[in-house]
């Protein structure tokens, strides 16, 4: 495999055990690894706000892809298809949220930043 593209929901174990039912210690493992080996072409992490701590896993993913050929991709959550038993009555963030976000990584160092 050339690269990999690698989802990071929450930094925050607790928040990732919520939100999906397993620990994110392979998550992060494979983000340090990864990164370290050029074998990252992005990381992806939905934004949840009232959910997830948004600003802190952008905070650290940004510290640990800073400065490589690693995209970030910031992508609003919405609603459509989610499971009636998880988050479907969650609002999606706001522009506003998802431009301070994105100021962060920049801030962070990271250069390739795409919000959608």
């Amino acid at each position: 495999t050339d690269a990999f593209m690698l989802d990071v929901k929450a930094w925050e174990d607790s928040e990732h055990r919520e939100l999906t039912g397993m620990p994110n210690n392979n998550v992060i493992g494979n983000l340090e690894y990864l990164g370290e080996k050029g074998k990252l072409f992005e990381v992806r992490t939905v934004v949840v706000p009232g959910v997830l701590d948004n600003k802190e896993t952008v905070e650290k993913v940004s510290g640990i892809i800073a400065g490589k050929d690693i995209g970030y991709k910031l992508i609003k959550y919405r609603n459509i298809g989610v499971r009636r038993d998880r988050l479907c009555g969650i609002k999606g963030p706001s522009d506003d949220l998802m431009e301070k976000l994105k100021k962060i990584a920049k801030k962070k160092g990271v250069e390739d930043i795409i919000v959608v």
